[in-house]
């Protein structure tokens, strides 16, 4: 059914791994529409009670847009980007996070290693975050030049962090480990790799 997702559901329980672990699940285009189909789909699943997202491999979690992918395939055949071509693909990205907040689900991130740009916003786009030893969490954008509030970050950061503690992750990009996450709230609990998706 998907290409860069697996979908497996245990009884009333949905697992959605982002399946890129060559690139770190790093988010191509066939991935953005995929994660919006599935999230579209979501919105009327109502024999599934909660969701987890979690990342392929053994590297991380989401390591954000594919930027080998932003040259080739996010650009207009002639390969000059316009406002309305990148207006247009951020509102692809930005859809994912509106829908997973109206999803009827409770939404559950594991994450490991590293949740960096948009994979840190679907991390923040979820009820719950738990994280293993090895993860953490940057604002990714600012630190390639696309902006310091993508994806949802302004909007969600500042309301599990608060807004000094947001500004400056998303001013700097600086990455927050594992155990500062959970200091601060970002994290609900920090657990080995192992322990990861048995907890969730």
């Amino acid at each position: 059914m998907y290409n860069t997702l697996i979908y497996e559901v245990d009884g009333e329980v949905g697992i959605l791994t982002l399946n890129r672990p060559q690139v770190i699940n790093a988010i191509n285009k066939e991935m953005l529409e995929e994660l919006n189909a599935f999230w579209q789909e979501r919105q009327t699943d109502y024999k599934t009670r909660v969701i987890i997202v979690t990342g392929a491999g053994d590297k991380g979690f989401c390591s954000g847009l594919d930027m080998k992918a932003v040259a080739t395939e996010f650009v207009p055949e002639d390969g000059k980007p316009t406002a309305e071509s990148t207006y247009n693909g951020q509102i692809r990205f930005s859809n994912i996070m509106r829908l997973m907040r109206t999803s009827p689900q409770p939404i559950i991130a594991a994450v490991h290693g590293p949740a960096m740009g948009a994979g840190m916003s679907i991390s923040l786009a979820s009820d719950i975050r738990l994280a293993s030893t090895n993860s953490f969490f940057n604002a990714q954008y600012i630190n390639i030049g696309t902006g310091a509030a993508d994806l949802g970050s302004s909007f969600f950061l500042p309301k599990i962090v608060g807004w000094g503690r947001a500004a400056e992750m998303c001013l700097t990009g600086m990455r927050v480990p594992a155990d500062e996450a959970y200091r601060i709230g970002l994290a609900n609990q920090v657990l080995p790799r192992e322990d990861l998706l048995p907890a969730a």
